[in-house]
């Protein structure tokens, strides 16, 4: 069997929302580090640039592609209270979404290996994604 290509890539920094990285998220059991932020911060401008580019190197229609860049929603804070499912609005704002099998590796902003068990990154928790577009 062929090995797929991949792309070698780091984003951010990115401020994270929900990330699971000290355990796998339990209803799906992977590790997450999803970030999200404005479309036109710098951080969000060059995801967008390394996936045209890899949108090329792969040879891929950017309409059939699978990114990970969506649209960030959220249950409608005006919908009548008591609604059972709740309409999802657009917030304006662009989730990067990175899952992993393996357990991340973490390094605090001088490159030094942090212990997982020495913290609990949380939302909000300011961080660069390495991994690979494949």
């Amino acid at each position: 069997m062929a090995k797929r290509p991949t792309i070698d890539v780091t984003f951010g920094p990115f401020p994270l929302s929900f990330p699971c990285l000290i355990e796998p998220d339990e209803k799906y059991n992977v590790y997450t580090a999803n970030a999200v932020d404005d479309p036109n911060s710098a951080a969000m401008k060059e995801a967008k640039r390394i996936f045209a580019s890899a949108l090329k190197t792969f040879d891929l229609d950017p309409e059939e592609a699978k990114l990970p860049l969506v649209q960030e929603t959220q249950k409608d804070p005006n919908a009548p209270a008591g609604t059972k499912k709740p309409k999802k609005i657009k917030t304006g704002k662009l989730v990067l979404k990175s899952k992993s099998q393996r357990p991340p590796t973490l390094f605090d902003a001088a490159g030094n290996e942090i212990d997982p068990k020495s913290i609990n990154p949380g939302g909000g928790t300011i961080a660069r994604v390495q991994g690979f577009i494949a």
